[in-house]
């Protein structure tokens, strides 16, 4: 992967974009981890929820919940470095 910024480094990247009020960085970090957080949850969610809930709807309410928190964590996660 020559020329690729690996992928942990351009997470943390982005982290520190968004810890800066970059929106452009925040919708490329949840874009970015949609697939495998669908991949995760089409895994994982049992039958019985299953029959009330649409994976991806579990999907969209997570990333909205991440949307409204990253900006937080990212501060955070500057501060302790």
């Amino acid at each position: 992967m020559i020329g690729r910024q690996p992928e942990k480094d351009l997470t943390d990247t982005l982290l520190v974009r968004v810890a800066t009020g970059d929106r452009d960085a925040k919708a490329d970090l949840l874009s970015r981890h949609r697939d495998r957080l669908q991949r995760l949850v089409d895994l994982r969610l049992d039958p019985q929820p299953r029959t009330r809930f649409d994976a991806s709807d579990v999907v969209q309410e997570t990333l909205m919940i991440a949307d409204k928190r990253l900006e937080v964590f990212a501060q955070s996660n500057r501060d302790s470095d």
